[in-house]
């Protein structure tokens, strides 16, 4: 008996150097044997070790005898074992209070099968070397753990030979494993500093602080998960797909767990997990949620509850067959049921990887808030998410390509999912390539990314603001470049889609390429969902936006600066979108640009309907440095046949090529191409088009609508003040030349409020595939133009349709509307 005093957990350092015990069997220094119970208080036990449990090791009976461990106000100091550093507790009900555990640990590197001391198979894997509970290993009976602290506690594993291809180190609970247990509850205390670790290839590491497998409940109460971290280092993830190198859990693991509850207060701060490879091999390489991470589970609960500055990084010299994967700054969730969140703060998490190549497998960073994969049933209300990052950094892109996607929540294979009264602001998704690969390097969905999954529902207001996402390549010569896709919500390949209060503001996008193609689709809203299923959009408001591309050699693109569909079927309602601003800027006469809807662009859809638009102030721009100054043809009256390049979303762009040196720049409002469109009380206000410096073969067209092989029904629409204007004083000028409608060397600029144009053939190219073309039908039913205009400074531009300009192949038909005041000017060679 002695008194107990408590340490500085600031002072704690983890253990870097592990031992496996001296001695072998159960309980270092007391063994309690055939179901007797146990009281200890007030006692030290220091330098203990066995197999199991360094200091106390506890058997139950199989006769069906009640047994009970109760251990108050002691302290476990340097005692060591393979499982359970300190205790290892096998009883009805297991009870420890106000304990303090300090530098305990549980090590194997055994080349003989150790297995977990366990009644059944539920473990994750079987292996040749394997330790558990840094600090305690508790199982069987009713856990109760409350008033502890348990700080700089470690597990570790390390390889020691090869087992088939199955995992070959495992480590897990940094300080508590409990496994099997028939309730666990951790309640008012304070795990800090500890440390779980594993080396050797095909190897993993579970946990931080704790981790918790086969339990009918749970439940962790007013408790501090403080600097917790977790390091896998592989030469290569295996010879087996199914394997790999992983970090699961910097703080909490959970598997095969029902009924988690974690709240009242509960703070993980600081946690980390490191993942190294040099080689991802068959296998992957993974670092999965820093906070908490759980699998196979059936009812988790986080309420009241903050995660702060937790950080997952992976590293892979080659990304391997399967990849290099980290998600889940904050919460990673894979394989369960009904999840719920509520009332939780998420802040300054970040996941990061970094890949010399790509793999087979491609380098991914998901979800530095939340990452759900294959779970039936979430829900997440009353969140904030603040200052967040998704970061990725590639040398070569790879077979499959580099990817930062979502600093918010990112969610696949999933059905159910609610998100209720959210704000995000200041996250970032960030990827930088040197080079593009074979695929793409790409930042998507910035604060929500949903791939492959079903009833997905925003709603009760959504804010999300002064967001950013950010994209580099030095060579994006692959086939999709270098893009950024959906800044604010990506939908990709998922069913039955609602979003409904959202506000997108004053968020930042930049894309720049030294050389290759470039591009933006969708900053707030981007949706791509390959089969006839209808996305919802109602009651949004998105206002001051922007979005850019810069291009020193190749093509800049931007395809729907706020809202972007492809292959997908939306109606939105109650729309508000103002102030945005999209530009496409090249840095050299080497550079072609491309800008398709200042605020909504729409490619190959089913249908797209439009009611109560409020449009107002959207602008698109274009720069150029230098020009050539030879003469092509006036294209703006010709169908363009050739999509470049796409082959679905997040392609760079969708749309005809502009030649080196030339602006093609086309709705101020909304641009459409093979999609069947309706608008109705439609009011597009301010909008327009800018070129400066554009070169030889430019084309500025709809000021607000531009309709490209498409059917555009528009009742009760206001097309007023709208504009395309083109600055080319700075262009060469040839005095001598007299421009006409099929050669002119200037901008051309085509149909200030709307734009129309059919197609020269019967086929079209998409996706490297011919499809048939609609017939392009614009209906005007009770509608207004009133002044529109069109202005061009170059001496030999041209200008057509202050109000509309309806061109070849495409069909108007204008009932019960007002045209009024509308305008085209051209400086000197008028064509208007």
């Amino acid at each position: 008996s002695s008194s107990v005093h408590r340490a500085d957990s600031s002072n704690v350092k983890p253990w870097t150097t592990l031992e496996e015990p001296a001695t072998d069997g159960l309980g270092g220094c007391i063994l309690l044997q055939s179901g007797a119970s146990l009281l200890i208080e007030n006692c030290s036990l220091r330098n203990c070790s066995a197999t199991y449990g360094g200091a106390i090791g506890a058997m139950m009976s199989g006769s069906g005898k009640q047994s009970i461990v109760s251990v108050s106000n002691c302290e476990f100091t340097t005692n060591r074992a393979v499982q359970g550093g300190a205790l290892w507790l096998a009883s009805n009900k297991s009870e420890i209070h106000n304990c303090l555990f300090r530098k305990n640990a549980a090590f194997s590197h055994r080349s003989d099968v150790v297995k977990v001391h366990s009644s059944t198979n539920s473990l994750p894997v079987d292996t040749s070397g394997v330790a558990f509970g840094g600090a305690m290993f508790l199982t069987q009976g009713n856990v109760l753990i409350t008033g502890t602290q348990c700080l700089g506690n470690a597990v570790g594993a390390q390889a020691n030979g090869s087992y088939g291809g199955k995992m070959i180190a495992v480590a897990g609970g940094g300080c508590i494993a409990s496994v099997e247990a028939q309730s666990f509850s951790l309640e008012t205390s304070t795990v800090a500093n500890n440390f779980g670790s594993v080396s050797g290839d095909q190897s993993g590491v579970y946990g931080g602080a704790l981790l918790v497998i086969a339990t009918k409940t749970a439940s962790v109460f007013r408790a501090e998960f403080r600097n917790n971290f977790l390091v896998a280092d592989c030469q290569s993830g295996g010879a087996v797909a199914s394997n790999g190198c992983f970090g699961h859990g910097g703080a909490l693991a959970f598997y095969f767990a029902a009924n988690v509850r974690i709240q009242h207060n509960t703070s993980l701060e600081g946690n980390l997990i490191t993942t190294t490879c040099a080689d991802g091999g068959k296998g992957s390489c993974a670092s999965f949620g820093a906070g908490l991470f759980s699998r196979d589970f059936v009812g988790l609960q986080v309420v009241n509850s903050s995660f702060l500055s937790n950080m997952a990084t992976i590293q892979c010299k080659v990304g391997g067959d399967m990849g290099c994967f980290t998600g889940g700054g904050a919460v990673f969730l894979e394989q369960g049921n009904d999840f719920d969140m509520e009332f939780v703060k998420i802040t300054s998490n970040r996941i990061v990887a970094f890949c010399q190549g790509g793999g087979s497998g491609g380098c991914w960073a998901s979800g530095a808030s939340l990452n759900v994969q294959g779970v039936i049933g979430s829900s997440v209300s009353y969140a904030l998410l603040d200052l967040n990052a998704a970061t990725i950094s590639c040398g070569n892109a790879g077979h499959y390509g580099c990817f930062a996607q979502s600093a918010g929540i990112y969610v696949t294979y999933s059905q159910d999912i609610r998100v209720f009264n959210m704000s995000a602001f200041h996250n970032k998704v960030e990827a930088t390539c040197i080079d593009s690969g074979l695929q793409r390097c790409a930042a998507q969905g910035g604060i929500v990314f949903a791939f492959a999954s079903s009833a997905f529902h925003i709603f009760g207001g959504f804010r999300m603001e002064h967001n950013s996402g950010l994209v580099a390549c030095e060579s994006a010569q692959s086939k999709h470049g270098c893009t950024l896709n959906g800044l604010g919500i990506n939908i990709f390949q998922s069913r039955s889609v609602k979003i409904l209060d959202l506000t997108f503001a004053n968020n930042y996008g930049n894309v720049s390429c030294l050389d290759g193609t470039c591009g933006v689709q969708g900053m707030g809203v981007t949706s791509f969902l390959s089969e006839e299923s209808q996305i919802i959009l109602d009651r949004i408001v998105a206002e001051s936006n922007f979005c850019g591309v810069e291009v020193i050699r190749g093509s800049a693109a931007i395809v729907g600066c706020v809202l972007n569909f492809e292959l997908s079927s939306a109606t939105m309602a109650q729309v508000n979108l103002s102030n945005n601003h999209a530009s496409v800027h090249c840095q050299s006469k080497n550079c072609s640009a491309q800008l398709y809807g200042a605020a909504i662009a729409s490619v190959n859809s089913y249908f797209i309907n439009m009611t109560n638009f409020d449009v107002t102030r959207n602008i698109g721009t274009c720069t150029m440095p230098t020009h050539s100054q030879s003469r092509p043809s006036d294209t703006s009256n010709q169908s363009q046949s050739k999509i470049f390049p796409n082959s679905g979303q997040n392609s760079a762009f969708a749309g005809p090529l502009a030649q080196a040196g030339a602006c093609i720049v086309e709705g101020g409002v909304y641009w459409a191409f093979r999609s069947p469109s309706q608008a109705q009380k439609f009011r597009a206000y301010g909008n327009g088009l800018r070129s400066q410096n554009s070169g030889v073969g430019s084309f500025l067209a709809g000021g607000s609508f531009s309709i490209q092989l498409s059917e555009l029904r528009c009742e009760s629409c206001n097309f007023t003040n709208n504009f395309a204007f083109a600055d080319d004083s700075g262009s060469p000028e040839d005095d001598a030349f007299i421009p006409t409608a099929t050669n002119i060397v200037g901008t051309v600029l085509s149909g200030g409020g709307l734009h129309c144009i059919g197609a020269v053939t019967n086929v079209v190219e998409y996706n490297n595939v011919s499809l048939p073309a609609i017939p392009a039908h614009v209906f005007l039913v009770d509608s207004l133009f009133q002044g529109n205009s069109l202005n061009s400074s170059s001496q030999s531009g041209a200008s057509f349709g202050g109000a509309m300009r309806v061109n070849s192949f495409c069909n108007a038909t204008i009932m019960a509307s007002v045209l009024d005041g509308n305008i085209a000017l051209s400086l000197e060679h008028s064509s208007s």
